[in-house]
């Protein structure tokens, strides 16, 4: 029987040092850029 890998998981911010919560929350809710596109005017 295989295991669920969409279990939820708790993070009490009040556990977590100053970086460790300013980490999780940058990596949680800022969008990430998919990929820079540019153009070349000629």
């Amino acid at each position: 029987m295989s295991r669920n890998h969409h279990e939820k998981r708790v993070i009490d911010p009040a556990s977590l040092g100053d970086m460790e919560r300013f980490k999780l929350l940058v990596s949680s809710i800022v969008p990430r850029p998919i990929a820079w596109i540019s153009t070349v005017d000629q």
